[in-house]
């Protein structure tokens, strides 16, 4: 594959929008087979998904072919509460009608012992949009600035991976990803939030830009950072870098497989894009300008885990998969740096003290009959972020998932499968600055919805 065709495949696959997070930043589940079962699939067959989970499993199907799948998100539970006042801001997106659509595929070849597998698959991102005038778009004055709030995001994997049985009972793997990532942000500051960033050296510049935003803010202004390209194949803020994982499965008796991964963490270039910054005075008098803005040390984490797979009847799989994310060493700030032509540079440092995570995925699937196969799990995360760090328009706080789902064979060459995933929705409470506002306290809440349906076809 050239650079130009790649290129072209990752501009078809970028969602019409951004997706929702669930783990963090990541899918509770790749692909219909694996959400189904609650996101396992570390010791057992989730079609081309695995190439970015547990590339060892690839070899479970002797046959090569073709996985396509489409997933259709929406962050159904989304709301914001002003705990002083009452006030609610609801997510503006619905389910399916206005949820975000994540195509995504791959092909794997088979020969003897071989796997290789190549394509492009969707690991996660996140959304909102709170609309223009809800409390979220009110500076400490009072005035409703009337500037959208909200966020999309989207992380795409392009895996090369190869598995290889080297004994009957033992396959190990690895597989290479470039990977994109995508980010767009509406975010308005209050001139507390401000000043709280000036006074812990989070917020300093050069140039003439900060000594002419100040006086304009007062104690009642605020500042929107606006990084968001409208079009449906780019973001406002964008990168690419590189990645990779290391797979083994071991076949402990023939009703029993144990799987283990460890998946490095990114080599991403700093994330660069065009967008514009608005001072906002305490009447709610706005001035705008062009800017040039970098999101510096971006990060996805490495993780890494272990999985067992269990038939205790022929038509009986349960599963159960351990992960831990290890989100401490990549995501402690965000590094904005900002660039206004003619006026200067600002760097601001947005707290994050992200904790490491642990994951925990149960799943069970039934086949019915020898065409249709019943699946169902559950998923459990932990909390990264902390409370008082917590960013309206970054919805993390989803931790626990019921997938469903179903496959059918129309042929031995053809399946089509599917699942739907429910969020419950989890909230957190942020009224302290820098990334929370004491004049506009907030409780935040997130649940998401998510159907995925996947096409094999073998070859």
């Amino acid at each position: 594959m050239t650079p130009r065709t790649l290129a072209l495949t990752l501009a078809l696959l970028t969602p019409l929008g951004a997706a929702h997070a669930t783990d963090i930043y990541s899918f509770e589940g790749i692909g219909a087979v694996s959400m189904g079962m609650g996101g396992t699939g570390i010791a057992h067959d989730i079609g081309g998904s695995a190439m970015i989970v547990n590339p060892a499993t690839l070899t479970a199907r002797p046959e090569s072919y073709l996985d396509a799948g489409i997933k259709v998100a929406a962050p159904t539970g989304l709301e914001a509460t002003q705990t002083a006042t009452g006030e609610k801001a609801r997510g503006k997106d619905t389910f399916p009608f206005q949820s975000y659509y994540v195509p995504q595929g791959g092909v794997v070849w088979r020969k003897d012992g071989v796997a290789v597998g190549a394509g492009v698959y969707a690991q996660g991102g996140f959304g909102t949009d709170y609309g223009h005038h809800s409390f979220l778009s009110r500076i400490p004055s009072g005035v409703n600035t009337g500037l959208r709030q909200g966020s999309e995001a989207m992380f795409l994997r392009a895996p090369l991976a190869v598995a290889w049985d080297a004994t009957p009972a033992l396959t190990v793997a690895g597989a290479v990803d470039f990977v994109r990532a995508g980010m767009g942000v509406r975010l308005l500051q209050g001139a507390d939030q401000l000043g709280t960033l000036v006074a812990q050296g989070r917020l300093t510049g050069a140039g003439a830009l900060l000594p002419t935003a100040a006086p304009i803010i007062g104690a009642g202004g605020g500042i929107q950072l606006d990084i968001f390209d409208p079009s449906i194949v780019r973001s406002g803020l964008e990168g690419n870098g590189v990645s990779g994982r290391l797979g083994a499965t071991w076949k402990v008796r023939p009703d029993t497989t144990v799987g283990a991964f460890y998946q490095f963490r990114t080599a991403l270039e700093d994330l660069t894009g065009d967008g514009r910054v608005v001072v906002v005075s305490p009447t709610g008098a706005q001035l705008a300008a062009a800017a040039k803005y970098t999101l510096r040390d971006f990060q996805l984490p490495a993780e890494f885990g272990f999985g067992i797979t269990h038939s205790p009847i022929p038509e009986l799989t349960l599963a159960f998969d351990y992960r831990r994310a290890q989100w401490s060493q990549v995501m402690k700030n965000f590094n904005v740096r900002v660039d206004v032509p003619g006026l200067g540079t600002v760097w601001e440092t947005l707290p994050q003290h992200y904790k490491d995570i642990n994951i925990l995925a149960v799943g069970a699937a039934y086949k019915a009959t020898e065409a249709l196969t019943l699946r169902a799990g559950f998923r459990w995360a932990g909390r990264a972020a902390p409370e008082q760090d917590y960013l309206a328009i970054v919805p993390v706080t989803i931790r626990n998932h019921l997938g469903v789902g179903a496959g059918y064979a129309f042929s031995e060459a053809v399946r089509v499968d599917a699942a739907y995933s429910h969020g419950f929705q989890a909230c957190v409470n942020n009224g302290t600055p820098p990334n929370g506002s004491a004049v506009n306290p907030g409780r935040f809440c997130n649940g998401t919805d998510i159907v995925a349906l996947n096409l094999t076809a073998r070859f």
